[in-house]
């Protein structure tokens, strides 16, 4: 079936039946995502479409993050940058906070591929300061290797190891060993 035919069907669907339709979407997406990207994107679309019918913003939130996840994973990270910020409008009017750090943390990435350095580094800010409030070191350090990865491309060496520096002190002892193996290429890279 087109998928045009397919979203004005989804449309037409009750507010209880869409948000049923696009809890089960997105769990496609998800399942899709890491062999069928093509597929991953239909169906999170689809998941958008139905929470918005069925007015569910954190729905919404959720099959949008999952929308730019796919764009991210296919190289779009333009595309990915405009879900990412349905995505933050639907959670800053949910009002919650832990929602928009961690949709601020995903479009870190997209704005970094798009090499958009300044937005870059006032969003990280924003973020380092709303995953301080929550109490989030995890966020906190997503935040920091953003921050060394941007500062290394700038060749500010000295900026991108103190970031390096707090990601391994905020990375738990349970931290995988190639989580750890990545912290220890980045810290090489800006040492020499």
């Amino acid at each position: 079936m087109n998928f045009r035919r397919e979203v004005r069907r989804w449309r037409e669907l009750p507010a209880e039946t869409a948000r049923s339709r696009a809890e089960e979407a997105l769990h496609e997406a998800r399942l899709a995502m890491p062999s069928d990207a093509a597929r991953a994107a239909r169906c999170a679309y689809l998941a958008a479409v139905g929470a918005d019918i069925a007015e569910d913003n954190p729905l919404a939130a959720r099959a949008w993050c999952k929308l730019g996840e796919v764009r991210m994973a296919r190289a779009h990270p333009a595309a990915a940058l405009r879900a990412y910020d349905c995505a933050f409008a639907l959670a800053v009017s949910g009002r919650s906070e832990a929602r928009v750090a961690r949709i601020e943390i995903m479009r870190l990435r997209a704005l970094l591929a798009l090499r958009r350095y300044v937005e870059l580094r006032s969003s990280a800010q924003a973020c380092l300061d709303r995953c301080d409030r929550l109490d989030d070191p995890i966020g906190r350090v997503h935040v920091h290797l953003a921050l060394g990865d941007l500062a290394l491309r700038f060749r500010r060496k000295d900026e991108a190891l103190r970031h390096y520096d707090e990601v391994a002190a905020l990375m738990p002892s349970s931290a995988s060993a190639s989580a750890r193996d990545m912290l220890t290429a980045r810290r090489a890279r800006a040492s020499s």
